[in-house]
């Protein structure tokens, strides 16, 4: 490519006639142009790069002020949101701190109410404890002067009573039979239409003996005798009646009997049917010296028994029959049923005597009881 100054040094030479060589004149003229050509074409060629470049530029620039701009506002947005922050901390910890002491509160003023109640309690317990000491004392000494109150009874039974001595049937004990009638008839009356029960007739037994007192004339006096005298006869058997029931009580609140009830299910399902119906019937006589009552028997045990016995493939109506029979056999031996011990006592019969005298009687029956059970379970007694 020619040079400015290559151009402004270049000489030709005079032509024949006095003028330029044209031909060299035309050759530097062809070289200028094609270097001009690649000059302009390159001179293009930059402007066309220079404005990208200038465009670019003010690209980079606008594009670093907008970056400048965002920036900004993120800082901006960054102090904000500490300080949101800063805020929201502090509105937290303030939440935090009055919550803290209202439960600190709360809780202070419940412990002063269980305390207050605590105290209330203690001195409640203190002013029974005081009541039933008395009542203590109360009562002991009335046993200490019951000696006085009530004559002595005779610490045997009659074992003989003589037919031609007896007491003449006089009006006033025509009346006593007549009242003493009348009240049954009334008893029958009122259960079956009227659906009397203990407390009922309880009161009507009391009234009884009160009428009779004045129908046989003993006066105030001899019917507090009279009626000590009665109340001693059944005492011991009503204290018997109580110790029962405050056992089956226990058993019952400790969830004893369930474990027992649980544990026997669980040994008798595993037997054969033969075994598993003695086993239904034994246990049955067991439980009739915890619960003597019939229908807290069947309420107990019927709901554990048919199950089981429907799991041995052991027909209902022998169910009912184990049930029938160990509800039945015991009760006239077990320690807990109050009819029994009071009738004991009354007849003034010890216990240690008539168990002695009843329970081989009782196996007896027992045996027969199994025998019969087991009878029924072979021909799978039921309807067909």
């Amino acid at each position: 490519m020619l040079t400015p100054q290559e151009v402004s040094e270049r000489a030709f030479p005079k032509a024949s006639f006095g003028g330029y060589n044209m031909s060299q004149v035309d050759e530097f003229l062809d070289v200028l142009t094609e270097d001009y050509s690649a000059l302009y074409s390159e001179n293009a060629v930059l402007k066309s790069k220079m404005k990208v470049l200038v465009e670019k530029v003010e690209e980079y620039r606008s594009t670093e002020e907008a970056m400048r701009k965002a920036l900004m506002t993120a800082q901006r947005m960054a102090d904000d949101l500490v300080k949101e922050a800063e805020q929201k901390r502090d509105q937290i910890l303030q939440e935090a701190a009055e919550e803290a002491q209202k439960k600190v509160d709360s809780i202070r003023q419940e412990a002063e109410a269980e305390q207050f109640r605590l105290a209330a309690a203690q001195k409640e317990t203190a002013s029974y404890v005081a009541k039933v000491k008395a009542l203590h004392a109360q009562a002991q000494a009335y046993l200490d002067q019951l000696d006085q109150l009530v004559p002595a009874a005779p610490d045997q039974r009659e074992e003989k009573v003589d037919l031609n001595d007896l007491p003449e049937l006089t009006g006033t004990r025509k009346l006593v039979l007549l009242v003493m009638g009348a009240t049954f008839a009334l008893l029958i009356v009122g259960v079956l239409k009227w659906g009397w029960y203990i407390n009922e007739l309880s009161a009507l037994f009391l009234g009884m003996g009160i009428v009779v007192g004045f129908v046989a004339r003993v006066g105030f006096d001899g019917f507090g005798r009279l009626f000590s005298r009665g109340v001693a006869d059944f005492a011991a058997g009503a204290l018997a009646v109580g110790f029962a029931r405050g056992i089956l009580i226990v058993l019952e609140g400790g969830n004893i009997l369930h474990t027992i009830l649980y544990g026997a299910s669980g040994l008798l399902t595993s037997l054969p049917s033969s075994l598993t119906v003695l086993g239904m019937y034994v246990f049955q006589n067991f439980l009739n010296l915890l619960i003597p009552s019939a229908s807290g028997q069947a309420a107990t045990s019927l709901p554990i028994l048919l199950p089981m016995g429907d799991m041995a493939d052991i027909t209902r109506q022998t169910t009912c029959i184990i049930f029938q029979i160990g509800n039945g056999l015991s009760n006239i031996l077990v320690p807990t049923s109050g009819t029994f011990m009071v009738a004991l006592t009354m007849a003034k019969v010890p216990y240690g005597k008539w168990a002695k005298w009843f329970i081989p009687l009782l196996g007896l029956q027992f045996a027969a009881g199994a025998v019969l059970v087991l009878i029924a379970n072979a021909i799978r007694l039921g309807p067909m």
